[in-house]
């Protein structure tokens, strides 16, 4: 099984490398096409795919950062090749979950922010609000935190009343830790 796992990481930075060396043909001006771009997004979504299921079945495995930097660049290609496409919505948001994933929250946030700014209107802008409250709450950065927090709280009128209630939990006190957070809260149940 772990043969397995070295196999397919290998394949996957094997066909990065063979699709680098084949790129160079290309010229320079030449502008990629959305379909082949999207190809090349499938190939390593593809390749991930196969990646995480072989965790799934043996969690001491580890996914090659290399498979997932280059699909990050690969979404990051397609975005910078067409800004204004809709799909670029979703590139950026696979580029902030799989920086998330790799925890550099910093670059997480920076795409998160950049596809709050170019796509106000993007389908799942409340779920990105709350995670980027959320990764600034973990990194301790009470006033990004509290900015996501208010636009969703703002944006979102009829959010759950689950979520809400959390949220205006938080920000009522933002002046403690996360654990410190915690504490209240079991303090609060077991009072109950």
């Amino acid at each position: 099984m772990k043969s397995k796992f070295i196999l397919s990481s290998l394949f996957v930075i094997f066909s990065f490398l063979l699709i680098q060396c084949n790129s160079g043909d290309k010229k320079e001006n030449e502008k990629p096409t959305q379909a082949t771009l999207k190809s090349k997004i499938v190939e390593m979504d593809d390749s991930l795919k196969v990646l995480y299921k072989a965790l799934m079945n043996d969690p001491s495995k580890q996914i090659p950062s290399l498979a997932i930097y280059e699909t990050i660049n690969r979404y990051l290609e397609f975005y910078k090749n067409y800004p204004k496409d809709v799909y670029s919505a979703t590139c950026l948001d696979k580029v902030q979950q799989l920086y998330l994933q790799e925890k550099v929250y910093e670059k997480s946030l920076e795409y998160t922010d950049t596809l709050l700014l170019n796509f106000p209107k993007y389908e799942k802008r409340a779920g990105l609000l709350l995670n980027a409250g959320s990764t600034c709450d973990m990194l301790q950065d009470k006033i990004n935190m509290e900015k996501y927090y208010k636009m969703l709280l703002k944006e979102n009128p009829s959010l759950n009343k689950e979520t809400k209630d959390m949220v205006e939990f938080r920000l009522k006190h933002i002046d403690l830790t996360f654990d410190q957070l915690i504490e209240l809260q079991m303090k609060a149940i077991s009072e109950k």
